[in-house]
């Protein structure tokens, strides 16, 4: 596990509260000056928040709370530039909002305020991203791609020999790299 550098003040702790199309990010910077703004998930907004966080006083902690696979790119992209990027447990997220705010409801202001007091207060409840490489990407998109087409491929003879017994006949039983017509 990586050490974790010393949080100071005067470190700016951003918080990215992800979402589908649109990211709620809160900045807070060593004055207790807070700005928050919504961004879209595209290639342009990443390019205007890391253009915005290089002009940020003093080291950048970014903590983020994975949502199903829409905070990658952006991880991927902050890791990429240099930025320490974290993820928040949803589980430590959840109880957290409940215990500050005494509320299990779920908002993208609360979301952001709950982030950065995660990031600046207690980093033991954050995870540093650690990417895979360019070559160990490109192996699992061929795995994955590779399951899906014998996933497929099961369905495809399945579905031929139900049909075929669905009218009394069988298919002999043999391998399904073999079954195409001659």
């Amino acid at each position: 596990m990586t050490a974790r550098p010393d949080c100071t003040s005067t470190a700016t702790y951003v918080a990215v509260d992800i979402a589908k199309k649109w990211n709620a990010v809160l900045v807070e910077s060593r004055n207790d000056q807070r700005k928050s703004f919504k961004m879209a998930n595209s290639v342009e907004e990443f390019d205007r928040l890391v253009a915005f966080l290089r002009g940020q006083p003093g080291p950048c902690h970014i903590a983020m709370e994975p949502t199903g696979n829409y905070h990658r790119a952006l991880a991927h992209r902050l890791v990429s530039e240099g930025f320490e990027v974290s993820l928040v447990s949803s589980v430590a997220a959840a109880r957290l909002r409940d215990a500050i705010f005494n509320s299990w409801d779920k908002n993208h202001q609360l979301d952001e305020e709950r982030l950065a007091r995660l990031a600046r207060v207690d980093p033991k409840l954050l995870h540093p991203i650690q990417h895979r490489g360019g070559a160990a990407q490109a192996d699992r998109a061929l795995l994955r791609s590779r399951n899906a087409l014998v996933e497929c491929r099961t369905k495809l003879v399945n579905h031929a020999r139900g049909m075929i017994k669905s009218v009394g006949g069988r298919l002999p039983t043999c391998s399904t790299p073999s079954r195409h017509s001659p």
